[in-house]
Formats: structure tokens, sequence, C-alpha cells
């Protein structure tokens, strides 16, 4: 993905070293097991930065985590009760990301978003498809009837994540319970004009209360967009820049 290199680009000319990885069964060979990826996957994360910090032996770990990425990381950043955070971890950063994850699925699925809809509609029974081609038990029959993510979700998503429905399931990958209990320096870039953001995407009261998060609402900027004009990068990809190369003392005195 673009937004993914150009950051890397970003970081790597600062003398960073970058570990930059997909989503299971995006951009690459479709994985071996019946799961497909999806917001509450931060197992992975995991996975990679203890990899990276026993293998390599790296003693600061910054993340960046993009839409549903960004749902991901903040998911990691809080799970500290559960999975301590490596203290590595220092800082976080989330772009265009669905802190709220059933308001913002609510808002995919409304007519003005019909477009993103249905592709991502188009993509995910793609990948159900080749899903079922790996594990003939995965029914397709009349998959190519289906005609909104909600009816995906409510057959697939769900089901194949031990959920009876997408409601379930999108209340268990919510981000959203986890984000109160973040205790490294996060900070959340969300457009306001974002067609698949609302509500408390923008967790203007969690702000308030954690003086870990920050949160940045730019007028615009639409879904992981941020361009400026005559800048070789994106507002969003500055700022992740600024941010993660902060000292940890400046975030004192919040």
């Amino acid at each position: 993905r673009h937004y993914i290199t150009a950051l890397a680009k970003m970081f790597s000319k600062a003398g960073w070293d970058i570990a930059a990885w997909n989503n299971r069964t995006c951009n690459g060979p479709i994985n071996r097991t019946i799961k497909l990826y999806h917001h509450a996957a931060s197992y992975d994360i995991r996975t990679v930065v203890d990899y990276a910090i026993e293998t390599y032996g790296y003693d600061e770990i910054c993340l960046a985590g993009i839409s549903m990425g960004g749902g991901q990381t903040l998911r990691y950043m809080g799970q500290g009760d559960e999975f301590p955070l490596p203290e590595q971890v220092k800082k976080a950063v989330a772009i265009s990301a669905p802190c709220f994850l059933p308001e913002s699925a609510e808002t995919l699925y409304s007519p003005s978003n019909r477009i993103y809809e249905q592709r991502f509609l188009k993509k995910l029974i793609g990948k159900i498809k080749a899903k079922a081609a790996q594990f003939p038990e995965i029914d397709i029959e009349g998959i190519d009837q289906l005609k909104t993510l909600k009816e995906f979700d409510n057959r697939y998503s769900g089901p194949l994540n031990g959920f009876e429905n997408a409601d379930g399931f999108y209340e268990y990958c919510n981000p959203y319970p986890f984000m109160a209990n973040i205790d490294r320096p996060t900070l959340i870039i969300n457009a306001l004009n974002d067609p698949l953001l609302k509500g408390r995407c923008y967790p203007y009261e969690m702000i308030e209360a954690n003086e870990h998060l920050f949160l940045e609402t730019p007028k615009r900027g639409g879904h992981v967009g941020f361009a400026m004009w005559g800048s070789e990068f994106t507002y969003s990809e500055k700022r992740t820049f600024d941010f993660l190369n902060k000292s940890l003392e400046q975030f004192q005195g919040r």
C-alpha cells in the first residue's frame, strides 16, 4: 500500500529500521488457516513486536497503523492488563482509525458509502472463494447474491470467528473499550470529513480522561487521504513522523 511505503520511506531516510507487514490474505498469498484477518487481530502485532525484540534486540519500538490497522494498533496498546506491553514499545500513531467499530460499520452501510461498501464486498467475496478452495466445508452457494457487507459478515465474518452474527463480531472487535487502558503516548489522527467514521470514532471524552492519548481532527483528509499541495508527504505522515520522534520527556506534564 502506498501509504505504508510512504511512511517507511520517510522514517528510513531518518535512520529508522522499518518493519512493515500486511494483514493476512492482504496483498499476498492466501493464509493457510480458515480465519481471515479482522479488526481484533492485534495478536499479529504482538507476534511481530515480540519477534523484533527477541531476534534483533531493539530497545525502542514505535508503531503506526492505518485504517483497520489503526484500530488494531489501539487495541494492542490497550491490552496491557491481559498481555503486558513490552517496555520497548514507546509510542504509537493510529490514522483514520475506526475507534468505535459498531458506529463505523453503521456509517459504512449508509447509502452515501455504497461505492466503498461494494468495493470491500467484492474483495471479501473473492477471499472467501479462495478460502473455500482450501477448506471445502465453507459454503459459498449463493455468495455472489450477497448485496451488503452486513449480509457478508452475518454469513462469514461472524461465524468463521466464533460469533453468531455480525453485531457480536463488531462488538468483540471494537478497540474502544481498550483505549482507556493505554499508558504510552498514542496519537489518533481522524479527519472530520472521513466518510467511514462518526460518533465515538472521535473519542474526545476519552482523550480528556487519559493523558497518554492525543487526538487530532483535521477538517479535511477523508479516509487515509491528508494530501498536502506541493509536498512529497501527507499531513498524517508528517504528523506521525513528528510525534514518534519526540522524546518521552516532551509528553510529560500535558
